[in-house]
């Protein structure tokens, strides 16, 4: 895809940031190394990122990766095979590994109260993997017939988009409950897949998932404008075209949806007319409210947002602009060699650089703190929701 294209690309600077570093807060552990064939863990401080105390080298594991609740242990998935290897963060040792899947790659790893799920692309369609951290076996399999994507886990509630394979149709939107049970409906308004002819990649459709911190209520929003409210316990649907976040229903184009305020959504994204090197034109990022359909454009040149603390920082062509949850701005950083893909962890921003350095910002305020030595790349706190 795409999206994981990019990812990969940022990537390739080879750190990884899993925690925050201060005095009061949880220590920060990174992936430092040459490539992502050769990942050495170790603690860093939060601002300059440099490696300080035991580090342990991980070889290709340095792929997806998740925390578990008590920030004591780290999951983290090979980079050319589905096995996840775990890591005691007390004392900087591998504990074992476990094989999710004898096919496919891993897009998603998540640590729930009740343990370890993956998400698992197929040759053909996808599956959710549960997995025992303390046996390290796997519990259950769910295998669905469409592609993954955008798994959010909200209030104990796995939700997930489901594509159709090979073209672009309807989405399912899938639900799996605490207790095990799985549900799912298909959105007939909303549109998503990546079509192919033979090998060949003619049209890609991705629609943007949001859901509330109750895990009642999901959004969906594609690329021809349509957002759909959707009732989670009963899959009722709304929908309401929102022609202004939309351009022109070009064939390939992307979606970001996130729930940032009491009925307000947040909309950011690209298209393009064409497949290739040709860049995509953004979408700019809106503010939607969800009782009135209304929409607001924040900025015409976003086309992609992170939400944490409080705050929806967008990246655009030079650099980085935040605003509040109500669409106030609240500061901007120019940066002309930024990279596009930003990163948070607690209080602090991360703007990659072109040249593998990285901005260090505060990120209620912007406030540049430094600019760290090349190589040490931090990937954002994993968004739930």
């Amino acid at each position: 895809m795409l999206v994981k294209a990019t990812l990969s690309a940022a990537l390739l600077a080879a750190a990884v940031l899993v925690g925050v570093g201060r005095a009061a807060e949880p220590p920060s552990f990174a992936l430092v190394g040459p490539s992502q064939a050769d990942s050495v863990l170790s603690r860093v401080d939060p601002v300059t990122l440099r490696p300080s105390g035991r580090t342990l080298r991980l070889g290709n594991f340095s792929a997806d990766r998740a925390l578990s609740p008590d920030r004591t242990m780290l999951a983290i998935v090979s980079q050319d095979r589905p096995v996840v290897r775990f890591v005691d963060l007390r004392r900087m040792r591998a504990t074992g590994v476990a094989v999710l899947s004898t096919e496919g790659e891993v897009q998603s790893l998540r640590w729930t109260e009740e343990g370890l799920v993956a998400l698992v692309d197929l040759p053909v369609g996808s599956k959710l993997v549960w997995l025992d951290p303390g046996t390290r076996k796997l519990t259950r399999t769910l295998r669905y017939r469409g592609e993954l994507v955008d798994p959010r886990l909200v209030a104990g509630r796995l939700v997930v988009v489901e594509w159709p394979s090979r073209r672009v149709d309807s989405v399912r939107l899938d639900v799996v409950e605490r207790d095990g049970r799985a549900r799912s409906a298909r959105i007939a308004r909303i549109a998503g897949g990546w079509a192919r002819r033979g090998n060949e990649i003619t049209r890609v459709a991705e629609p943007g998932l949001a859901v509330d911190p109750t895990g009642k209520l999901a959004w969906l929003a594609d690329g021809d404008g349509e957002i759909c409210e959707v009732v989670l316990e009963t899959f009722e649907t709304r929908c309401n075209t929102v022609r202004g976040t939309a351009k022109s229903g070009a064939p390939w184009s992307r979606r970001q949806l996130r729930l940032v305020g009491e009925a307000t959504l947040a909309l950011s994204g690209w298209e393009k007319l064409t497949f290739g090197p040709k860049a995509a034109k953004s979408i700019g990022l809106w503010l939607v409210d969800t009782r009135t359909w209304s929409r607001r454009l924040l900025d015409p040149g976003i086309d992609s947002f992170r939400f944490s603390g409080g705050v929806v920082v967008g990246v655009r062509l030079g650099g980085v602009t935040a605003y509040g949850s109500d669409g106030s701005r609240r500061y901007a950083i120019e940066e002309p060699l930024q990279l596009g893909v930003i990163s948070t962890t607690g209080p602090y921003l991360y703007v990659p650089r072109t040249d593998s350095s990285t901005v260090v910002a505060e990120l209620s305020t912007g406030a540049v703190l430094r600019r760290s030595a090349r190589g040490s790349t931090p990937i954002q706190d994993l968004d739930t929701r």
